[in-house]
């Protein structure tokens, strides 16, 4: 008999697993299985349906195999259950309990052989595609009164809707345009190419639903691809990445209420499925990004910006390794309310569209202020598998065709299907909702064949607009429904089931019962991940209508009410739940949201979500300035401190500044000189770094009252910070003895308590100093040591920042190709952490490495875009030296508009520096005038500024002041063409080339000598002449220079045919030629060549015409 009984299981069990059913249990012969745990559909009463009548068959097959007449008795029953592990320590198994499992054990017992019976939620649920025989009430123990009961008789031949009141339904109307663009999308994906498309309509114009009937045909038309949803939630725009972990939860499998443990194990067997290789690294940054206490959630020593990179790393190698198995879709719905820091993450992955089949879809309003609009702007940017399709409201015979769709018939009187649509005006979801009214009003009935519209209908009155459409049907409810209701709007559009109990102390399947008859009524919806913990309002109006016609009183008190439940259901999941603390207790005006918006502040600085953390430390700085707050005197440092950064992060350099006094002056007030400390440190440095904030004078004073503090205190991790503080305002400022000073003393004391960080901080920043004494060598080991400090330590930006700065470096002493690399590698690390300041920096450096070979259109594009960047990030010197670079290339285009606007830019952004600093670029901005007045012919003027520059800057240490100068002396000689100007620059020129061969910068040895050579040939000094100027050709054709190139060849052209050697004149022509031709060629932009070959010196190489260059 055992072994007869294990053989019939072994028919039955492939049936239930068919339906993807799970087995629950062996009890002697009988055998119970879960439809709905702990993988849930949207079907499964239905799915139990069909696996009951094949289990039949299935027994049929056994008895004729086995020659035996077993029958089986079967009870189904749908409901509220208590799943998970269940068992002593150690010998837990998953499984479920509750009245819903023994109803359906009743109900087996009442079967007779071959018979399936089912109760009455079952019944309820699957009316629409069986047919069924009601039978007598039973009575079950442990309820009062008996219950219906149902068996199965058979399946409907045309089953029904599984959703919406009887009789109501239609097909897709007036979108047949917008369907087909979105299946050529499909089509285009499963064949390998990615793509995005963007759905943009207003509230209710059939968003969800085009998506819905897109994906329905996909699946049967492409079924290879992957589908993976996320979905944004009406308060969710300052809870930092939210919607990227809803899709990375959708993606693995779990939903939002998933213990940690179910959400590892699914992460881990995901990612690790997925990827060939070691999948340590991805899981544990999707770990701390999903907000798992397993993760080492502050293992990057990096900082916020790293753990971007590391997130933004982690999804894209777990992305890219999904497509190459199949093609993948994800699909984004109302990203009108998504996050920035998940939109910030999604437009860093979104060129992976170019690369493999990945689509990425979203649904939006069209709010242009959301962050969420910034996906449709660069959506469409890379390919041409992207669209924007807008969802236009119905056309009137559209909307004639929704209504009599809708009621199955076309015989309403004209002037109800006119109040109809003059009410709906084109939004399929008001058309569904004025019928609906209708029906309910029992304005329209059902006969039993047909909708019937009484007369009568042509005087109902009703409201104008949707939201009081949907108000007035909530107000005819039951109180006890509004009331739940009203709460539910409260917790959110999507809500838990425990929760919303809890909150109502309420049994949770009273609940239950309540929220079904909602869903009945089509105001709420089951949630399809999780259908018996999660309900959704219908639609986002519905839940704005309850929630905004709520009193603001007693909307306060709900929100107290949810807040206090949250805390106590989940005291274990305190940050993560913190932004949503914040929201409940900050709309309760209660003395907890100070704390929560504190600590979601943290949580989003520390993963560096900018925007979310300054508008939760703002509204936590204004809830703090209130007479009742308080704060202890540890927690206000914290906050105060954290808040300043966060500021300078976004380039609010002022408003830092303001807090970080504000905390000085309470620390003061309160004699809490440990809190003093931090806050004067970075005030100091707020003040010598480059902002507009910056005063060198008042940074120290500040830095030397620290100093002396941090002593005092004994504080070594303060004190060397300040020694760095100082060093670099003292680089800044010219003095290099001092900053050297400065700088070997925090190097000494970092050293000794191994402050690694503050190490890699001095040896970065000390290399400035050592460039601009032309210890070019020093300068590059102390850079060096700093870039494999900053790579071991995992702090990106800085990294980012060395890397900049060594291909600043290496253009500065000639390597151009190091130059490049470096600066391409940091712009890319740059982008990846969304460090938009670097950005800036590597962008200018590759302008200006395009600059120096004769590049200007790709030079001009990179420099445009680095004074984009560095206006947003708000470092100045990078904008004004990328305004100078774009003069320059203006200036040699022969654009004298351009070059005067770019001026204009430098002039007022110049106002903002400090003395060094604006004497720095008032040098180059008169040396530019000087430039532009000689070539306006205004010589007076261009004498007057070359005599303030001489007398200025003549005894400056730093060489580049001298090569500029030298530059404007240049200018003046060509023009004016006088024996004493040449004279003046040959002497000038002489001098500087001895002083800067021991630079070891080959661009500006080339240059000089170009200066020198081009003085000696007006001379008459050829020989002199010519050594000169093949020496500076030999330098140029190193740097790959063309621009300066040709120029030198063509004076040793004119040498050739002054001195009479004619044949290397020709040759030197010809390497004129080619280099002037490299230069045009690379001028991508018809109007910026047309100008460069008008240029005199272009006009006499090209005309072969023997003047000077």
């Amino acid at each position: 008999v055992h072994r007869l009984i294990n053989t019939c299981f072994d028919y039955l069990v492939p049936v239930i697993e068919q339906y993807d059913g799970t087995v629950d249990k062996f009890i002697g012969d009988e055998l119970m299985a879960l439809f709905g745990a702990p993988v849930a559909h949207e079907d499964d009463p239905v799915r139990a349906l069909h696996a009951a009548r094949d289990l039949l068959k299935a027994m049929e097959r056994f008895n004729a195999d086995h020659g035996t007449s077993l029958a089986l008795h079967i009870g189904i029953n749908t409901g509220l259950v208590i799943a998970g592990g269940i068992g002593s320590q150690g010998r837990q198994q998953y499984s479920v309990l509750g009245d819903a499992v023994n109803l359906a054990s009743r109900l087996m017992s009442v079967a007779t052989g071959n018979e399936i019976i089912l109760g009455p939620e079952t019944y309820r649920h699957t009316q629409h595609a069986f047919t069924f025989a009601t039978l007598a009430p039973i009575q079950v123990k442990g309820r009062s009164e008996p219950v219906h009961a149902y068996k199965l008789a058979d399946v409907q031949a045309q089953p029904g809707s599984v959703r919406g009141l009887q009789g109501i339904s239609s097909p897709l109307v007036g979108r047949d345009k917008e369907l087909a663009l979105l299946q050529k999308v499909a089509t285009k994906l499963a064949s390998g190419r990615g793509g995005a498309a963007m759905l943009i309509g207003e509230a209710g114009i059939g968003k969800s639903r085009l998506m819905a009937e897109w994906r329905a045909a996909t699946r049967v038309a492409q079924p290879a691809i992957v589908w993976v949803e996320g979905r944004c939630l009406s308060y969710g725009q300052e809870i930092a990445y939210h919607l990227i972990r809803d899709l990375l939860r959708s993606l693995i499998g779990v939903n939002v209420t998933s213990d940690e443990a179910t959400t590892t194990a699914a992460l881990h067997a995901f990612v690790t499925a997925a990827l060939d290789s070691d999948a340590s690294e991805t899981i544990e940054a999707l770990s701390q990004l999903l907000l798992l206490q397993t993760s080492a959630a502050d293992s990057s020593e990096g900082g916020p910006q790293a753990m971007q990179a590391q997130y933004l790393a982690a999804l894209r190698t777990l992305f890219l390794a999904m497509t190459t198995r199949s093609p993948v879709a994800f699909v984004l719905e109302d990203t009108h309310w998504a996050d920035p820091s998940s939109i910030e993450l999604l437009l860093k992955l979104l060129p992976l569209k170019d690369e493999v089949p990945l689509l990425l879809v979203a649904t939006t309003r069209p709010d242009r202020d959301a962050p969420g609009w910034q996906l449709l702007l660069d959506g469409g940017n890379t390919n041409d598998n992207a669209y924007q399709i807008v969802l236009t409201p119905l056309p009137i015979e559209m909307s004639r065709t929704l209504v009599a769709n809708l009621l199955r018939f076309d015989s309403l009187p004209e002037a109800v299907r006119t109040l109809i649509l003059t009410k709906a005006d084109g939004n399929p979801f008001f058309v569904e909702e004025v019928i609906r009214t209708l029906i309910e009003q029992e304005a329209i009935v059902y006969d039993g064949a047909q909708w019937i519209a009484p007369q009568a209908i042509a005087s109902l009155d009703l409201p104008n607009n949707v939201q009081g459409l949907l108000a007035a049907r909530v107000d005819r409810l039951p109180a006890e429904q509004k009331q739940l209701l009203r709460m539910a709007a409260v917790i959110g559009r999507r809500f838990s089931v425990p929760v919303l109990a809890e909150v109502l102390d309420q049994d949770p399947l009273d609940v239950m019962g309540q929220l079904k008859q909602l869903a009945d009524s089509e105001l709420l919806r089951r949630d399809p991940v999780a259908p018996t913990m999660f309900f959704r309002f219908r639609h986002a109006l519905v839940h704005e209508v309850v929630y905004t016609a709520t009193l603001q009183e007693e909307r306060r008190r709900l929100h107290h009410d949810v807040g206090h439940t949250l805390e106590r259901l989940y005291p274990e999941r305190r940050d993560e739940l913190a932004a949503t603390l914040a929201y409940h207790f900050e709309h309760a005006d209660n003395d907890h949201a100070l704390e929560y918006l504190i600590l979601a502040g943290d949580i989003a600085y520390r993963q560096y979500a900018i925007a979310e953390a300054d508008s939760y430390y703002k509204r936590a700085y204004q809830r703090h300035k209130r007479p009742d707050s308080a704060l202890s005197e540890t927690a206000l440092s914290h906050f105060y401190l954290n808040y300043g950064r966060v500021l300078e992060l976004g380039a609010q350099f002022e408003a830092a500044f303001a807090i970080y006094r504000e905390l000085i002056d309470h620390g003061r007030a309160s004699a809490n000189l440990p809190m003093v400390l931090p806050a004067l440190v970075e005030q100091a440095r707020l003040h010598v770094t480059p902002n507009i904030v910056r005063d060198q004078v008042l940074g120290r004073q500040l830095a030397l009252e620290a100093l002396v503090l941090a002593q005092q205190l004994q504080d070594p991790v303060a004190e060397a910070r300040i020694y760095w503080i100082l060093a670099l305002s003292y680089g800044y400022g010219g003095d290099v003895d001092e900053s050297f000073r400065y700088g070997d003393q925090c190097f000494r004391l970092a050293k000794a308590h191994n402050l690694r960080e503050q190490m890699a901080y001095i040896l970065h920043d000390s290399h400035r100093a050592f460039r601009n004494t032309g210890q070019f060598a020093e300068a590059q080991r102390r850079l060096n040591t700093a870039l494999d400090l900053w790579r071991e330590l995992g702090n990106l930006p800085m990294l980012a920042d060395g890397l900049n700065s060594a291909a600043d470096l290496m253009h500065s002493v000639g390597d151009y190709d190091a130059s490049l690399r470096l600066a391409h590698e940091g712009y890319q690390l740059s982008q990846s952490i969304s460090n938009i300041w670097n950005e800036g920096f590597s962008s200018g450096i590759i302008g200006e490495v395009s600059l120096d070979r004769g590049q200007y259109s790709e030079a001009l594009e990179w420099l445009q875009r680095s004074v984009s960047l560095s206006i947003q990030s708000g470092p100045i010197i990078l904008t004004l030296r990328a305004w100078l670079d774009i003069a320059v290339i203006y200036l040699t285009l022969g654009d004298r508009q351009g070059v005067r606007s770019a001026l204009e830019s430098v002039q007022s952004l110049g106002t903002f520096l400090d003395d060094f600093f604006k004497g720095s670029f008032n040098l180059a901005l008169r040396a530019l005038q000087l430039r532009l007045a000689v070539l306006d012919g205004e010589i007076e003027t261009a004498e007057q500024l070359l005599a303030a520059l001489a007398a200025q800057f003549q005894e400056s240490p730093l060489f580049s002041v001298k090569r500029v100068i030298l530059d404007a002396e240049l200018a003046l000689a060509r023009h004016k063409n006088t024996q004493l100007d040449w004279d003046r620059l040959a002497s000038n020129a002489q001098s500087a080339v001895e002083e800067v061969r021991s630079d070891g910068n080959k661009l500006s040895l080339a240059m000089i000598l170009h200066m020198y050579g081009e003085a000696l040939l007006h001379q008459g000094a050829f020989e002199q002449s010519a050594e000169q100027l093949l020496e500076a050709l030999e330098l140029t054709r190193s740097l790959k220079a063309q621009d300066h190139s040709w120029r030198i060849a063509w004076l040793l052209y004119q040498l050739g045919e002054q001195s009479g050697d004619l044949a290397a004149a020709s040759r030197w022509r010809d390497e004129a030629l080619g280099g002037l031709r490299f230069v045009l060629d690379h001028l991508t932009v018809p109007e910026q060549r047309s100008q460069f070959l008008a240029t005199p010196a272009v006009q006499a190489v090209v005309a072969g015409e023997p003047a000077l260059a």
